[in-house]
């Protein structure tokens, strides 16, 4: 993507559920001037909990899901008495679905 970014582009990332490093190529930082930010859902729930910019963006994602341009991940349902399965499984590198234990 830092191939296609304008001079002083900024760049967000959420979340890191890969669980490794994040990789910047320094010439990017250097010559183009790119920023590189992280987003913490929480902490911006917490901060702008109640303002209209909160309410604006829980009806922008509950718009995207009702017309599918927003999908829930993947998932797997394991029984809770199999809970070591379910945390063996969210654990390993590059894993595709989120874990879910029914009680």
């Amino acid at each position: 993507m830092l191939k296609w970014a304008s001079e002083g582009a900024v760049f967000v990332t959420y979340g890191g559920m890969s669980r490794q490093p994040l990789a910047l190529p320094l010439r990017s930082l250097l010559f183009n001037d790119v920023t590189f930010r992280g987003f913490w859902g929480r902490r911006y729930c917490v901060d702008h909990k109640g303002s209209q910019q909160f309410k604006d963006m829980i009806n922008d994602i509950f718009a995207m899901m009702s017309d599918g341009r927003l999908k829930p991940p993947p998932v797997s349902t394991v029984p809770f008495e199999d809970f070591a399965t379910a945390v063996s499984s969210a654990v390993q590198p590059y894993a595709n679905k989120k874990q879910i234990l029914v009680m």
